[in-house]
């Protein structure tokens, strides 16, 4: 039985910053990585960028942190999709598709922009790509109490094999390796439930290389699908799953810096 073996810790700042040119070719996934946790100068421009319809669903959260959070989440993804068209943040025009997913509403962009937001804790992840479905999932530690029961409704009996047999200490890392890569998978298929998560399985190594996941998804012509690991900081796990085929990924941080520029196409 294989076991998962070189469970990686990078420092915060391994990803890099924002910087121009910078293109999303056809071909290519690019992943941002961005704290939750923002000076009120950046959220004073990230509520802007809301719309009236947003900002009283944000109002709506009776907690400080989760009205921030929710705040961060969705005005970082109106201006990288800012970024993306060069339209400005706050007449970005979002929609939904089959099963709900977020979407990008046709028609600006210069070719179809898919994208994906995960977070958890104190991180937000956001992947963007050309063309095709695309799935992020990133997961704090300390989000699950009872793994042993989560594993066993949740993974296959290889899966949860392998988790069982980790040494105590790598045990939350090990979990959250598969659990992050099966929802990444779940969210790049878009159909929810209808996709069981013991359904399927997914690569027990870490790789910085897609790996195939085999899996039949109700209603899809599309049968490849692609997992990735991804490293954002300690304390978390995170993958993410393209369609299609296995392409590169690039990753950046979302600083400060990235709200003080103006907005560009840069698809």
């Amino acid at each position: 039985m294989a076991m998962v073996t070189a469970w990686r810790t990078v420092p915060e700042s391994s990803w890099p910053d924002y910087t121009e040119p910078l293109r999303l070719p056809d071909g290519e996934v690019h992943v941002w990585l961005a704290s939750l946790d923002q000076p009120d100068s950046v959220l004073g421009i990230l509520r802007q960028s809301l719309t009236a319809t947003e900002q009283a669903r944000v109002d709506r959260y009776v907690r400080a942190v989760s009205r921030q959070q929710a705040t961060v989440s969705r005005g970082v993804l109106r201006h990288l999709l800012s970024a993306y068209t060069g339209i400005p943040a706050g007449q970005v025009r979002l929609g939904e598709g089959p099963h709900q997913k977020p979407l990008l509403c046709d028609g600006q962009a210069a070719v179809p922009l898919m994208f994906n937001v995960s977070h958890s804790g104190a991180r937000l992840l956001i992947a963007v790509i050309c063309h095709r479905e695309i799935g992020v999932d990133i997961e704090s530690f300390s989000r699950f109490t009872d793994m042993a029961g989560v594993a066993k409704r949740s993974f296959s009996r290889r899966e949860f094999a392998i988790w069982a047999a980790a040494d105590p200490a790598d045990q939350a890392a090990v979990f959250f390796h598969f659990w992050s890569h099966k929802e990444s998978v779940i969210k790049a298929c878009g159909r929810g439930l209808l996709v069981p998560l013991d359904s399927f399985e997914t690569p027990a190594e870490p790789s910085d290389h897609p790996t195939p996941v085999y899996l039949s998804v109700p209603d899809s012509d599309e049968t490849n699908w692609f997992v990735r690991v991804l490293d954002p900081c300690p304390g978390y796990a995170a993958a993410v799953c393209m369609a299609g085929a296995a392409l590169p990924v690039t990753m950046y941080q979302v600083t400060a810096s990235f709200f003080e520029r103006p907005p560009r196409a840069f698809v």
